[in-house]
């Protein structure tokens, strides 16, 4: 900050007096202050767009966890396709043998039977 200000004063007496050595130190020093600041600024940006790129509201943090995400509903997308193929290979039993499932079915599920069989309930 005091650089800046002996900077700033330094110009002022530059233009004020128009000395010529003066204004050759002023600009050499010139050129070393544009050189840090845009340095700076730079490294501000550089900084600054890694932090979006990582953090941002689209950054790599967000794309990892929809990768994340993607691999879960792809794997629940498996689990399902093969639930699905073994009902459809029930249903194509049940279309095949369905005197079979059927009496399967009502002595499983409603609790019939024939006529001249036992039936033993078992209480726990």
């Amino acid at each position: 900050m005091i650089g800046l200000m002996t900077l700033l004063l330094k110009v002022f007496a530059c233009f004020w007096y128009r000395s010529s050595e003066l204004y050759a130190k002023v600009i050499k020093m010139s050129k070393r202050v544009k050189r840090f600041v845009i340095r700076s600024f730079i490294a501000i940006e550089i900084i600054i767009f890694t932090w979006i790129y990582c953090f941002g509201a689209r950054g790599l943090q967000v794309v990892l966890h929809l990768y994340n995400r993607n691999q879960i509903i792809a794997a629940n997308c498996s689990a399902y396709e093969q639930k699905i193929k073994a009902l459809e290979h029930e249903l194509r039993d049940w279309q095949q043998h369905k005197d079979f499932y059927y009496e399967k079915y009502a002595r499983e599920k409603l609790h019939m039977a024939h006529a001249d069989d036992q039936i033993i309930f078992i209480n726990n």
